[in-house]
């Protein structure tokens, strides 16, 4: 379960995240929500969290579901991805991490052939 601080970052690179995707700086975004670019840099950075009103005014800038902004299990981008699975292969036995590279390879095997006859 995450804390209240945790929610608050996570909410916060989402918003960035897609801020970053629909290539708008802090200050458009504040203008389409009414809110200022301050606000817009507290949120992004974890400091505050938005009201619901102002949530549902990014979710539709984003053109996303609310509960996009509180998925855990999805990533923003490669580098976060990467984070994200170091860690998990960081806190995994030996044993873990034979079973995670042989799923890998063939996943990446089925990608090239998909590749291949495209």
């Amino acid at each position: 379960m995450m804390n209240e601080k945790e929610i608050k970052q996570l909410i916060g690179k989402r918003v960035r995240a897609g801020r970053k995707n629909l290539k708008l700086t802090q200050t458009e975004l504040g203008k389409l929500i009414n809110i200022s670019q301050r606000q817009v840099a507290l949120i992004e950075n974890g400091y505050s969290i938005p009201q619901l009103s102002t949530l549902v005014k990014i979710a539709n800038v984003f053109n996303c579901e609310i509960e996009d902004f509180y998925r855990k299990d999805e990533f923003l981008d490669k580098t976060e991805a990467l984070n994200i699975l170091n860690n998990l292969l960081n806190d995994s036995s030996l044993d873990e991490l034979r079973e995670f590279y042989s799923i890998l390879k063939v996943i990446r095997q089925e990608s090239v052939g998909e590749k291949k006859r495209a």
